[in-house]
């Protein structure tokens, strides 16, 4: 390839040196890049912000297949070519758009014009839809019941769907045995002797609750995804009107805990869907803490002492 000696003009000439068949092809190569060069053109296009995301893909890897397809350049505000793209030759028709929504578009200029054809389509799909909003109504006597710690949160963010509790509760109701209930729990005793002794005691729920109720307003892009939250908040609230009672389970120490919950809780999950009531075993002390109805509160009860227990030993000959 000839290069101009030093001193001399440059031209607008290409001379290749080489072997025939190799010349051949770069000279094809050549024109060809030129040609490109001589029609590529960069225009702007307004995509609103919103729609970024989508069009690019996670990885960009959308936009990549974009620019593969309509063979032209893409780059969006805040890439770090987009002000080496050049300036858009449609600038005065872009006079009133955002800096921030203003997508530049460089390649052959047929190319470059499907290409912003194809981008405006893809807008109206890639636009989020207007929200949908919806209320419910909680008691702050189940707040902390229908919450379950965020879990009830969770669910409704998968379901696409974001609550906004109007109050909050004021005061909580701690999973923690009242310190002077010890005196007034009842023993329960061991008849094979395998625990020394347990106590229990039963209280009312929501006996010092707070009154009142909480607004929860739900918005979604989909009337089915609010009608699945309610529906999912209501199951919840009557769920935590069956709670009547708190059973307190206290054991000599927590050397049966594990037996209790099991590998990765699977046992505190089969007592849970046998005796239908909610069964927490804390990390501080050896107090088993028991939320449902008085019959699935005495359920869970014995089925945890018959866990501590194991298989009945068999009676020993004279």
């Amino acid at each position: 390839m000839y290069s101009p000696r030093p001193g001399e003009e440059p031209k607008d000439e290409v001379r290749l040196c080489g072997e025939a068949s190799l010349v051949k092809k770069l000279k094809v190569e050549l024109e060809k890049a030129t040609t490109d060069l001589r029609d590529r053109v960069v225009f702007g296009v307004q995509i609103p912000t919103a729609a970024h995301s989508s069009l690019i893909g996670r990885g960009g890897r959308n936009l990549i297949s974009f620019q593969d397809k309509y063979k032209v350049q893409v780059q969006y505000p805040g890439s770090n070519s987009y002000k080496y793209v050049g300036e858009p030759e449609n600038t005065e028709e872009l006079a009133d758009v955002p800096p921030d929504e203003l997508v530049k578009v460089a390649g052959g200029r047929a190319s470059v014009v499907e290409a912003i054809e194809q981008l405006k389509s893809q807008v109206t799909n890639a636009t989020p839809p207007e929200t949908i909003a919806d209320t419910i109504t909680v008691p702050l006597k189940y707040h902390e019941a229908v919450t379950a710690q965020g879990a009830i949160f969770r669910t409704l963010r998968h379901l696409g769907v974001e609550a906004e509790p109007s109050v909050q509760p004021t005061r909580s109701s701690p999973l923690s045995r009242p310190s002077n209930s010890a005196a007034q729990a009842a023993r329960v005793d061991d008849a094979e002797d395998t625990v020394t002794e347990a106590f229990w005691e039963i209280v009312e729920n929501y006996a010092d609750a707070e009154e009142g109720e909480s607004t929860w307003t739900l918005k979604a892009r989909d009337q089915s995804n609010i009608d699945k939250a309610k529906h999912a908040i209501g199951e919840a609230i009557e769920k935590a009107k069956t709670a009547t009672h708190v059973g307190y389970l206290t054991l000599p120490d927590r050397s049966s805990f594990p037996r209790i919950v099991g590998a990765k809780g699977s046992n505190i999950a089969r007592l849970h869907e046998m005796t239908n009531a909610n069964i927490h075993v804390g990390r501080e002390n050896s107090t088993i803490i028991i939320t449902g109805s008085e019959s699935s509160l005495e359920a869970a009860k014995e089925a945890i002492l018959k866990t501590i227990r194991g298989p009945s030993r068999q009676k020993r000959g004279p």
